[in-house]
């Protein structure tokens, strides 16, 4: 595995994640800002400037190294750089981007020279032939390309209800918030228990809630290198609409509640979960304890309901759709 943008400038790259992650829990009117700004610039000149020039040349030495017969972009900066090799006839192999957000489609996606587009749903589909005039040979729905592993976690039985109710809670908001919002839950309802991803912040996390972890109610850790396990063993996920961890719920048949989407592409996503039913959106601690409730009535009928939307929608089969596809245009 080899990431271009952390091997050929590091500093830079974690300059820009702690930027992100700062946009996250302080200011996400910035990175709203910063997202209208990436989707007017002008990408194709950018790859063969002085700043992104050495990754190009990353790019060039992977591909003349492994030799792939297809590549599949799934960041728009990628296939910016296959765009400017195949020009300079430098490297030409087959590519096609692979869109990693639904609805909400920001610009530079769109108009790299990339002979085909794989989007995740029907509606971004529509939107995008309408929006940038792309031919039935130039866009696919596919889904979303998840892990095997999180399939496999929708095949578990699942019990639900009394005392035995687990929560997964992805701590995006500032401290504060999160602790409010995790004892409201704990409060309304007893029995439940919380399981907190709390990042680089989980010792603060811990500090704060040390009351709630001693009586074993609450959960605290900082990264997981096995989502599907975990998934596995909650029955509700809470967190933000990043396109991954949407699609990955779909898959794993996780009921989710969105409490928090950054401006840009989150948005899309977010709206197709409702779209779909698929989950709820919290804007607030009330939102969310409604939302449970909604999920718990008559026997947690809409929890189940909302496990079979997720399986009937097919959302997160991209991977071996992809890969036909590929096979399909570009060797037969």
């Amino acid at each position: 595995m080899h990431d271009p943008c952390a091997e050929t400038y590091p500093r830079l790259f974690r300059l820009t994640q702690r930027y992100y992650h700062f946009c996250v829990r302080k200011a996400p009117w910035l990175w709203g800002v910063t997202y209208a700004l990436t989707d007017t610039a002008d990408w194709r000149r950018q790859v063969e400037g002085m700043l992104l020039r050495r990754c190009t040349a990353y790019v060039e030495e992977l591909l003349r190294r492994e030799n792939p017969d297809a590549v599949l972009c799934t960041y728009p900066l990628f296939a910016y750089m296959l765009d400017a090799l195949t020009d300079s006839a430098r490297v030409c192999v087959p590519y096609a981007v692979v869109v990693t957000d639904a609805i909400e489609i920001s610009r530079p996606w769109m108009k790299t020279h990339a002979p085909l587009v794989c989007v995740t749903d029907e509606l971004s589909e529509a939107m995008v032939r309408e929006r940038y005039a792309l031919t039935d040979d130039q866009v696919a729905c596919t889904g979303f390309p998840v892990r095997s592993a999180f399939h496999r976690v929708a095949m578990v039985p699942r019990d639900v209800g009394g005392a035995s109710v687990r929560l997964l809670y992805a701590a995006y908001k500032d401290t504060r918030s999160v602790c409010r919002e995790v004892r409201a839950l704990l409060s309304e309802f007893p029995g439940m228990h919380v399981t907190l991803l709390g990042g680089e912040r989980a010792d603060e996390l811990r500090g704060a809630m040390a009351q709630e972890v001693g009586r074993r109610r609450v959960s605290i850790e900082a990264f997981s290198r096995d989502m599907p396990s975990l998934f596995a063993q909650h029955h509700i996920y809470v967190g933000k609409a990043g396109a991954a961890t949407v699609f990955e719920a779909y898959a794993a048949g996780l009921p989710m509640i969105v409490n928090y989407s950054l401006p840009g592409q989150e948005q899309g996503n977010l709206q197709l979960v409702l779209h779909d039913r698929c989950g709820f959106y919290a804007e607030n601690t009330c939102a969310l304890l409604a939302a449970i409730r909604g999920m718990m009535m008559n026997g947690w009928r809409c929890w189940h309901e909302i496990r079979r939307m997720m399986a009937a929608s097919s959302r997160s089969q991209g991977a071996p759709r992809i890969a036909d596809l590929i096979e399909r245009r570009f060797f037969t």
